[in-house]
């Protein structure tokens, strides 16, 4: 099966200051024939002239070995500020605006998402997640998982109280020293 490489273009979101060095690394992979994947590249209008050399490189080894290659942005690639060589080659790709979920769509999701676990949850339970931390739908995923993983680890329906433990032992876990 084909697998993934996920490569994020914004240095002010990558563990190292400069994402150029994990493009170079993708770019000895698929020199080296290590095997085909899927690279996932995030953030590429961040990227900076370092980066985006990289990627138009990558870009082209990837076609070469039949690798797919899935870019996101904030623009369209028309719109974006870098090398018209890059630019138009991601413009040739198949191109999708992504907007938000509504809150009512995120309700639907997260109900979706415990229903494939197993996990009732209570209109007053969502309404608490949804009011009450950030509207980041894969956070709120992980605290749906999180959720489950307690109920059943202690053998208790979801509960609201329930909810604010795994709330507090996340904050306690992610808290600076």
């Amino acid at each position: 099966p084909e697998r993934a490489r996920y490569l994020d273009c914004d240095p002010q979101t990558t563990a190292t200051a400069d994402p150029t060095q994990a493009i170079n690394q993708a770019i000895e992979a698929l020199l080296s024939g290590e095997g085909k994947y899927c690279w996932l590249i995030d953030n590429v209008d961040a990227a900076n002239n370092g980066t985006v050399a990289g990627l138009f490189q990558l870009y082209n080894l990837a076609r070469e070995v039949n690798s797919q290659i899935v870019a996101a942005a904030a623009l369209a690639p028309l719109h974006l500020a870098m090398r018209d060589d890059l630019r138009t080659r991601l413009g040739q790709s198949l191109i999708f605006e992504l907007h938000e979920l509504s809150d009512e769509e995120k309700r639907n999701a997260l109900r979706e998402r415990a229903a494939q676990l197993g996990l009732p949850l209570s209109d007053e339970l969502l309404n608490y997640l949804l009011t009450r931390l950030p509207r980041n739908l894969g956070r709120l995923t992980q605290i749906i998982d999180g959720l489950n993983e307690l109920t059943l680890s202690r053998q208790r329906t979801a509960t609201i109280p329930l909810l604010k433990e795994l709330l507090d032992s996340l904050n306690a876990t992610t808290r600076p020293i």
